[in-house]
């Protein structure tokens, strides 16, 4: 009967595990150094969703209001994750004002996005969140959730433009205004 060196065999399995081992090692760290360190566990956590965390943004929001910031109000985007497992929507807290989730007008920074929204919108933007939940659905204040009746699943359904939703309501909202695909023009 011929006998089996089964150490070299395990060996081989255990090099195996660590060659694998370091080149996930080697591509986080790649991975920190093109894009960022900042951004790597965001972006991690962004592959599978992320915990809902509209108010603790609305409360940064309110804190740049209240001393007045206006990059940090205006212009800095903020990941809102509006459900729990779903990816979060790139927002500033100016257009956060507009999606019902207890943010003010903060009347203390000026935007400074005063514009004219001209045009007719299309569904295109609100169809985006077909069969992805009312709460991706909803934020915009121009889309509507429809159930649909077959699928008890509650995130299956159709994401509709409201009826009766036109251009010039957005002319606060650039981001809006173009992800309707009406035009903006500012003042």
């Amino acid at each position: 009967m011929a006998f089996m060196n089964k150490k070299g065999a395990e060996m081989a399995i255990g090099t195996i595990v660590i060659i694998i081992l370091a080149l996930v090692v080697l591509v986080v760290i790649i991975y920190g150094f093109t894009v960022g360190w900042g951004n790597l566990f965001q972006n991690i956590l962004g592959f599978g969703g992320g915990q809902v965390n509209v108010q603790t943004v609305v409360q940064s929001c309110k804190i740049a209001c209240s001393t007045q910031a206006t990059y940090d109000y205006c212009k800095k985007s903020r990941n809102v994750v509006f459900e729990e497992g779903q990816k979060g929507i790139l927002l500033t807290c100016d257009s956060l004002e507009l999606r019902n989730v207890g943010l003010d007008d903060c009347a203390g920074v000026d935007c400074g996005e005063v514009g004219v929204c001209s045009g007719k919108p299309t569904s295109e933007f609100c169809n985006k969140a077909n069969n992805k939940g009312e709460a991706r659905c909803v934020p915009t204040k121009a889309c509507e959730w429809i159930d649909n009746p077959a699928n008890p699943n509650p995130n299956i359904g159709n994401c509709e433009l409201k009826e009766g939703v036109a251009c010039d309501q957005f002319n606060d909202d650039e981001l809006v205004c173009e992800s309707l695909k009406c035009e903006w023009s500012s003042v």
